[in-house]
């Protein structure tokens, strides 16, 4: 009769406490095959599928105390090879065909090479050792040694602490020593390995003060970032900084994230959720049904990211306090004098009202330093972005116009607006005033409209882009902004309340009815004007697009972005 060795039994009796717990978290008794040649088709996940929520987790539990079990075995194994592979002659790991004990490792377990060697780091760290007189000496980190041993430690943080506690070795007393290993094994069951990664940091801050001003310096010449364009088209960037230029990047992204996230869960927005992957996850069951699909957040948590980062940009390059340099920095989109026409002919009030604006028209334009063309509809909207300054320019570079009085809102006229609309005005949306920038209604370039207070609105970024790529129709009335859904989102198209002023206290005025709705009974307000639609009149443009089609061959149109 064979006996267990003892090494493995805490191994074994994981291994009963899992096939408990599968078995009871099966509702209605374990099931088995009885097929006796075995040709079922079920599987584990039959039996998973079966089990009780609360089982189930039960079962998760069990095998995560199995896998550490397996680990504390695995370094032990490890150290052993370690230790006869030493490049003598009876080197287990070169007799293998293998240079170390690592490479054996690694091939044994099918790991990379970083994971064999943090096993056989650990495996040495925890292992007993000998004197040289044959005593045997405690492990090099005892504390760890044994929480690995009974399945409180995962390698992984293992790892992390033994690395930590070799590295500080020569800097601390044996005191500080103990007491940090005792301290970090401690929080590891609660913190896990991202929690233990910053305990770490502070630890070895406070054990080697004089040691932070060194590896601040290596952080910072370590600082990098580079930006490219991808085959598809896509700008990429990829960057690295230390916690002095991170920080300022990691707050003001981090604050536009929140303010996002902050409305799509709020009690004024209830649209979506977010889910763990950081996707806009549609209303349940059991929400309250006071949803506008027309309006609710659809961004991913990285979207919602990229679009933090591109209105710090906008609003950085059209800053009066930025450094010259930037102040100067200019965008410039370049296309067809006939393509640039030719969309606007496909922006006629008939099919404005059921086609998405960037569905219309034809042709491409071209961005200074990028290599991916754009739609015509972009070239449209980054003309109608604040800051843009139209040039068209004739085919021998000559300038035919620069744009008329007053392209820019004023500071003046921008404080009038944002004490309108609170921020951004688009139903619902949380981005404050320092985020949103001034836009026109009746847009510059397409409508000739002009800059004023009845013809401006606050924005955000990505709501502005929503306004051009849908085909909304934004109006005032009594100073409340009301944004009229294209047909291919409400085929009834009613208008939705704009305005972050929405969550301010009522005024005493009577407000009208929204559009195309009869005024409340009693109350005196008329109906309201007719909403200003962002179009042009097909016969006011007539002789122009006669005009421009006979030099159309020649001629090209510059629209220059400065933001």
């Amino acid at each position: 009769m064979s006996t267990t060795p003892e090494a493995v039994d805490p191994l074994l009796d994981a291994c009963g406490s899992v096939a408990d717990a599968w078995a009871g978290a099966l509702i209605g008794g374990v099931r088995v095959n009885s097929d006796p040649w075995g040709s079922s088709e079920w599987d584990a996940s039959d039996d998973v599928m079966s089990m009780s929520a609360a089982g189930l987790l039960r079962v998760q539990r069990s095998l995560a105390h199995l896998s550490r079990q397996l680990d504390a075995l695995q370094v032990r194994v490890a150290h052993g090879i370690a230790e006869r592979s030493t490049g003598d002659d009876d080197d287990l790991a070169r007799s293998e065909g293998y240079s170390s004990a690592t490479r054996l490792i690694a091939a044994s377990l099918g790991t990379g090479f970083g994971a064999a060697s943090r096993i056989v780091s650990v495996g040495v760290a925890t292992a007993p050792r000998q004197s040289f007189t044959g005593e045997r000496l405690p492990a090099r980190h005892p504390i760890l040694a044994a929480a690995l041993a009974d399945g409180r430690m995962t390698l992984a943080v293992a790892a992390l602490i033994s690395t930590f506690l070799d590295r500080i070795a020569l800097r601390a007393s044996t005191d500080e020593l103990n007491d940090a290993e005792g301290f970090l094994v401690e929080r590891a069951r609660h913190v896990g390995p991202d929690g233990i990664t910053r305990l770490i940091k502070r630890l070895e801050a406070h054990l080697d003060p004089d040691g932070v001003e060194p590896r601040e310096d290596a952080l910072r010449a370590a600082r990098s970032l580079t930006i490219r364009e991808d085959r598809n088209g896509l700008i990429r960037l990829t960057g690295t900084f230390d916690p002095e230029n991170g920080a300022p990047i990691q707050t003001a992204i981090n604050a536009l994230v929140g303010a996002a996230l902050h409305e799509s869960r709020g009690e004024h927005r209830p649209m979506t959720g977010i889910d763990d992957g950081g996707i806009a996850a549609p209303l349940g069951a059991g929400d309250d049904g006071d949803t506008d699909p027309t309006t609710r957040e659809t961004r991913s948590l990285g979207q919602i990211r990229a679009d933090a980062l591109t209105a710090i940009a906008q609003l950085s390059l059209a800053s009066t306090d930025a450094p010259p340099a930037l102040r100067a920095a200019t965008v410039v989109a370049r296309i067809d004098y006939a393509d640039l026409i030719d969309s606007l002919d496909s922006l006629a009030p008939e099919a404005a009202s059921s086609t998405p604006i960037d569905k219309r028209g034809s042709g491409y334009a071209t961005i200074d330093g990028i290599s991916t063309p754009v739609s015509a509809a972009t070239a449209r909207r980054m003309a109608a972005s604040h800051g843009v300054i139209p040039l068209v320019l004739g085919g021998d570079s000559e300038v035919l116009d620069l744009g008329r009085d007053r392209r820019l809102f004023t500071p003046a006229q921008r404080i009038a607006l944002t004490e309108r609309d609170g921020g951004c005005a688009w139903p619902d949306c949380g981005m404050p005033p320092s985020h949103t920038q001034a836009h026109h209604i009746r847009w510059w370039t397409r409508d000739n409209g002009p800059t004023d207070l009845s013809n401006g609105i606050m924005l955000c970024s990505f709501h502005h882009h929503r306004v051009h790529a849908d085909g909304w129709k934004i109006h005032i009335d009594d100073s409340q902004t009301w944004f009229t859904p294209p047909v291919h989102l409400d085929p009834s198209r009613t208008p939705r309340r704009g305005g972050s002023g929405l969550t301010r206290a009522p005024s005493t005025r009577r407000r009208s009815a929204a559009p195309g709705k009869p005024a409340a009974p009693g109350n005196p307000a008329t109906q309201p004007p007719p909403p200003v639609h962002a179009t042009v009149s097909a016969a006011a443009r007539a002789p122009a697009r006669a005009d421009a089609r006979r030099r159309a061959r020649n001629d090209r149109a510059h629209v220059m972005a400065t933001t």
